[in-house]
């Protein structure tokens, strides 16, 4: 039987607005520092803005690369689908075991979520945010027979070859984002912080026009 657990538009929208809106923040600020009077080597200014738009756009691929956006599972495959145009395929017996984790790092846009690891050593994280349907997914992985570390917080679980650590867990914590699964309250925020950069933006050109 074939299981679909696929991407939230809403949030995927909401970053792609803010991501665009910074980008074309740093774009407008590196041409005002190219082109003002006041500052000392202004072009070494823009140049040093456009290095950091160099190094966000670098962070955003690596990021985008092992970021799941949606899951399909037939028969005993698992298809992990990354943003990015790539995809990764596992057998059920190839998954070692699974923990729950918090995404993201601040209390507003912190979510539930799950992390799989696998017998390569792999570890991917399947977010409530970025999964229309993922209290179907946390039921499913929940009911079946896979091995569960437990609650592991805001353990550092990208760093290959070090085990999960139940450190610092507060129970309390998982089931309060339990309790706010699929309500998408990270969506409001990135909006909001998009609204604010673009703001910004509309301040940067008049500034450079006038």
């Amino acid at each position: 039987m074939k299981k679909l657990f696929y991407l939230n538009k809403r949030w995927s929208n909401a970053v792609a607005f803010l991501i665009v809106n910074l980008v074309v923040c740093v774009l407008l600020m590196s041409g005002l520092t190219a082109t003002s009077k006041t500052l000392s080597y202004p072009y070494l200014w823009s140049a040093g803005l456009l290095l950091l738009l160099g190094l966000m756009i670098v962070a955003y691929a690596l990021t985008g690369a092992t970021l799941v956006k949606y899951v399909v599972f037939e028969k005993d495959i698992f298809t992990l689908h990354f943003f990015f145009f790539k995809s990764k395929q596992y057998r059920l017996n190839q998954l070692k075991q699974y923990a729950t984790a918090a995404y993201g790092e601040y209390r507003y846009i912190m979510a539930h979520s799950v992390i799989l690891e696998f017998n390569d050593g792999k570890r991917y994280q399947i977010a409530d945010p970025i999964i229309h349907n993922y209290k179907q997914f946390y039921e499913f992985v929940k009911n079946s027979n896979f091995d569960c570390f437990g609650y592991i917080g805001r353990n550092s679980w990208r760093k290959k070859n070090k085990p999960l650590s139940k450190k610092w867990v507060v129970e309390r914590d998982e089931k309060e984002l339990i309790k706010a699964i699929e309500k998408k309250k990270g969506v409001i925020i990135l909006y909001f912080y998009g609204i604010i950069t673009l703001a910004m933006n509309f301040a940067l050109v008049r500034y450079l026009i006038f």
